[in-house]
């Protein structure tokens, strides 16, 4: 198709492009959420502490991998979400604790991030904590003794620990509505684009010799031109005056 005949095309339907977009801009400003969240994120460690910067062997350190990847999928369940609520007293109900919360050990480390999303800063910092020291307590009840070398029980040491706290988040989070206008005003110019192209190709007037040469594949010899004011005046009997049709007709007959 050619540049000229599709900026004739737009410009034709210029009205019908802008409201698709236009609807289409709106409908992303009314699905984007307007509330803003806060994100808070605290770190637990996964290891024995004693163990120095030389003291891991490969087997080890790939076990302690695997058990971060573990945790990480453990730490956003209803026990610990409810242990957490329990023990900060906010008021949220543990399903909606747990939808909230997102963990995942950072690569190449055995550290496991808590994040935790909320309207509420003070709450988000909260639950952030509360989830990582929930979860500790919880893996430590696991197995909760453990024996010397002469048989003595002892508190058995939790292979998680509390790294860093969360700190009280100050930005809200971006709620992504430049984004989603964009987004939807290009899909709404690709949707009127569309549009414009479908009632062109279902469109079978025509409009110019061009036009009729490109439909039957066949030159144009000549144009018979119309003129639709001539033609009233030319074929129609007014009041007062006689046609020139029917003074074409008293020449013929005399």
């Amino acid at each position: 198709m050619e540049l000229r005949r599709l900026w004739l095309l737009i410009w034709h339907r210029k009205l019908l492009i802008v409201l698709m977009v236009a609807a289409a801009i709106a409908a992303g400003y009314e699905t984007t959420p307007k509330v803003s969240n806060y994100e808070a994120v605290s770190t637990l460690f996964v290891g024995d502490p004693q163990y120095n910067a030389g003291g891991f062997s490969s087997d080890l350190q790939q076990g302690t991998q695997d058990l971060a990847d573990t945790f990480a999928t453990m730490v956003p369940s209803l026990s610990v979400a409810e242990a957490a609520v329990e023990a900060t007293g906010v008021a949220r109900a543990p399903g909606q604790v747990v939808g909230e919360t997102r963990s995942f050990v950072y690569p190449d480390t055995t550290l496991i991030y808590i994040e935790v999303v909320d309207p509420d800063p003070v709450v988000a910092q909260s639950l952030a904590n509360g989830m990582a020291q929930a979860f500790v307590t919880q893996i430590a009840k696991l197995d909760p003794v453990t024996t010397d070398a002469n048989g003595g029980a002892i508190p058995a040491q939790s292979p998680a620990s509390v790294f860093q706290l969360a700190f009280l988040p100050s930005v809200p989070l971006s709620d992504g509505l430049g984004r989603n206008l964009i987004l939807s005003g290009l899909f709404g110019l690709l949707a009127a684009a569309g549009l414009v192209l479908l009632l062109d190709y279902l469109d079978l007037t025509v409009r110019s010799p061009d036009d009729l040469e490109r439909r039957v594949g066949l030159p144009v010899l000549g144009v018979i031109p119309f003129y639709a004011d001539s033609l009233e005046q030319d074929f129609v009997v007014g009041t007062g005056r006689p046609s020139r049709v029917a003074g074409l007709a008293s020449t013929l007959d005399g």
